[in-house]
């Protein structure tokens, strides 16, 4: 009997336990990260047979859990915090482009046509000027305000970015302590896993996050780079910027891209323009080793593009590169009649070998022939520009052309042209003058140096480093350097190589354009932008590091404020609006500065267009615009004065047309997209609101998982009031059932006592 009362107070303590457990659900029915408790009751372990039981006891309570659920939903919160922190950046953006109607960008545009439009009524009237002068300066203002919005949620972006990378730190400490705890502790640590799953769900929302809870050694990874690691062993998430520095390289390339010790110097021919034009059949050098010299390049002809005008070669860059000529030299090729009576167009100088003749009767015509010069020695030289037929299929001629002349004519002026705002120009046959108006010694020889084909990279360098605005943003060399001991960067060479030119800041804060024109008189104008290959842009590259290793992270605030803040990542939404704005401001100073009117009335639109114009009629400037970007561009109020009515007619016509580029380039129309200033401008409105859309469209659909996921998890994990009445009335009976046994047995052991009595 006294077992039997053993066994009630164990049920009576069993069913308080449990009922407190019921007590705490329902206290923490609305507490975050809360999971409801469970406690476990089992029988007591039964000694005796001949006894019924010993009774129930209650083990610790535990969580209702499923951390495969948990994992699933902080990956998908990862993507939804992305999707949401790219909203927030997109729609700051949108606001800053919303308009009126009568402010924002696309009226102040509207108002400067008026404005030139009623000047070009009347020339001569001062308050039309002045509106111009006015309209003008408000257009600039306008563009570089919004240009200066979107820097500033750069700048917030960034300001938040940092702030995300000390929460994670912190949140990683703080679990840190938590396993610390958990491990010293001896009692019941469902409160501490709690707090810690709360935890990793915060930090999921900011990064993405791997989680390793196998056998008690937690280990957590970010980006797939350990950061808690041992339960304990917490390692230090770092913010690292790495900007790389704007380096110009106008310079060739071989095979293989590497540069090679030769400027681009404008006298760049392709194949169609030396061999081809006058040809009666496209494939007559096909097949055909072509060489040029003094550099060696060769290349073999392949096929030709009508439709690009070019041959394509084995060889250059990627294979398909149009042959280049970069300086004067022989360019040697074969000729192949590919049937009876093709004909090639030869030029005055061309020497030539005939290779294949079955019948002779291609020799009889050349050797008899007034336009060639027999040199005895089987060659024949051109004495004027001439078409030869070829009487037979298979007849060949091998030809030797002088081609890249040009750069050595005494008359040639090479100009650095630095973000359309300052240039610097050398002159062959002419000294450069130091400060102090003495002529500069340009190879260190102590004898002045006349500029000419030998050294004007060298001279083009010194005025470079010498201009008191372009040098304080750039440095020149005359080819690649080397960097001393102390830091220094020395010029590799005494003669001429290539220009080489660097910001002196490095990232995109010391960006640059630059370009070079050639003017001569024998060859003409030409223009030449920097190589490709061998240049290096300007770089912002934002990341995270953790032991100095960069962590690849693939979501979260984190990866949108990362992708946002790096210059080079292809979902950069705040560099592609900036370009977009840096686009339009270069072309608006570009096609406001020069143009020229050919007799037809038609237009060479631009100040690049115009460097390379090489017709008869006089290149007008303007020069109402200037700089490159954004932050460069200026309205030069002062040039208004100046405006004639052919000025205003070409300036008036800007507001029609249609056919921009806006691709830094001259404006050729040899791009696709082309469209008057606008509809370029709407254009940009209308891929931010369409950014903005797509990413919310993505954004409302990976909340739908979440919420479908976080449901299903809390319909397992959180506190039901109704449930947890239910079992408080369930263990309140058993509470009162036990009671009540303790009651009766004590009534029979009274009824025993007093028997015996």
């Amino acid at each position: 009997m006294l077992k039997s009362l053993n066994v009630a107070q164990t049920g009576l303590s069993a069913a308080k336990i449990a009922v407190e457990n019921v007590s705490n659900n329902i206290a923490n029915e609305n507490t975050p990260g809360y999971k409801k408790r469970v406690v476990q009751l089992s029988e007591l372990t039964l000694g005796d047979s001949r006894f019924t039981g010993s009774g129930v006891r209650a083990d610790n309570a535990y969580r209702i859990t499923s951390e495969y659920m948990f994992n699933n939903i902080m990956k998908e919160n990862t993507k939804n915090s992305y999707y949401d922190e790219i909203s927030s950046i997109v729609g700051n953006v949108e606001q800053m482009f919303k308009e009126t109607d009568t402010s924002g960008f696309s009226n102040d545009l509207n108002r400067f046509f008026q404005a030139v439009e009623n000047l070009r009524t009347t020339p001569s009237s001062e308050l039309y000027k002045t509106t111009l002068k006015t309209t003008g300066s408000n257009l600039v203002d306008s563009l570089q305000n919004l240009y200066e919005n979107i820097e500033q949620q750069e700048s917030i972006t960034y300001n938040r970015l940092e702030d995300n990378v000390q929460e994670i730190n912190a949140i990683l400490n703080d679990i840190g302590e938590l396993n610390q705890q958990m491990g010293l502790s001896n009692n019941s640590t469902n409160d501490l896993l709690d707090k810690r799953d709360q935890l990793e769900k915060e930090l999921s929302a900011l990064v993405d996050i791997d989680v390793d809870r196998t056998d008690g050694d937690y280990q957590l990874k970010i980006g797939g780079a350990i950061a808690v690691r041992y339960n304990t062993n917490i390692r230090e998430v770092n913010l690292v910027e790495d900007n790389t520095t704007q380096i110009d390289r106008f310079a060739t390339e071989d095979a293989n891209g590497t540069a090679i010790d030769s400027i681009a110097n404008g006298r760049t021919f392709e194949i169609q323009e030396l061999v081809l034009t006058g040809a009666s059949n496209n494939n007559m050098i096909l097949d055909s080793g072509i060489t040029f010299t003094p550099n060696g390049e060769s290349a073999i002809a392949l096929d030709y593009d009508e439709t690009e005008g070019k041959v394509l070669i084995d060889g250059g860059i990627n294979g398909t590169e149009p042959f280049k000529i970069t300086q004067e030299g022989v360019l040697t090729f074969e000729v192949t009649a590919q049937s009876n009576g093709d004909s090639f167009d030869f030029k005055t100088g061309d020497t030539i070998t005939i290779t294949t003749d079955a019948d002779s009767d291609l020799t009889t015509f050349i050797s008899g022939s007034a336009n060639w010069t027999d040199n005895g020695d089987g060659t024949y030289t051109a004495n004027s520009d001439n078409t030869v037929n070829f009487p037979d299929a298979g007849d060949s001629i091998n030809v030797q052309r002088t081609v890249g002349t040009g750069l050595s004519d005494v008359d040639t002026t090479i100009t650095y042209k630095f973000d359309n705002t300052h240039e610097v120009s050398v002159t062959f046959g002419d000294y450069v003058l130091d400060a102090n108006g003495n002529q500069v010694d340009l190879d260190n020889d102590g004898v002045a140096d006349q500029i000419d084909e030998t050294n004007f990279i060298r001279a083009l360098k010194y005025e470079i480093n010498h201009n008191t605005y372009i040098s304080e943003k750039v440095t020149a060399f005359n080819g690649n350097y080397e960097v001393d001991e102390d830091g220094n960067k020395i010029d590799l060479f005494s003669s001429d190589k290539f220009l080489v030119v660097e910001a002196n800041q490095d990232g995109t804060d010391g960006s640059f354009i630059g370009r070079i024109s050639i003017t001569t008189a024998t060859d003409g104008n030409d223009t030449i932008f920097k190589d490709d290959y061998q240049s290096v842009d300007a770089e912002n590259k934002v990341y995270l590091a953790v032991y100095d290793s960069e962590v690849n992270v693939n979501s979260g605030i984190i990866k949108a404020q990362l992708e946002n803040l790096t210059t080079t990542s292809p979902n950069n939404k705040i560099i592609d609006y900036k370009d977009k704005l840096d686009s339009l401001a270069s072309a608006l100073s570009d096609i406001y500065s020069k143009y020229v009117v050919e007799d037809n009335g038609s237009y060479t639109y631009g100040n690049i267009s115009t460097d390379s114009y090489n017709g008869t009629k006089t290149v007008e400037t303007l020069g109402l615009f200037s700089g490159s970007t954004v932050k460069t561009l200026v309205f030069n109020e002062e040039m208004v004065n100046d405006l004639d009515q052919e000025d205003l007619d070409y300036i008036s016509s800007m507001q029609w047309k249609d056919d921009i580029d806006f691709d830094g380039f001259a404006q050729d129309g040899s791009t696709q997209e082309k469209s008057s200033f606008s509809e370029f401008f709407q254009e940009v409105r209308v891929n931010i609101s369409s950014d903005k859309e797509n990413n919310d469209f993505l954004k409302e659909t990976q909340t739908a998982v979440v919420q479908s996921l976080e449901a299903s998890y809390e319909q397992l994990t959180k506190v039901d009031s109704d449930e947890e009445m239910i079992n408080l009335i369930q263990f309140q009976a058993a509470y009162t059932a036990n009671a009540k046994i303790i009651t009766v047995v004590d009534e029979m052991l009274q009824t025993l006592l007093g028997i015996r009595r």
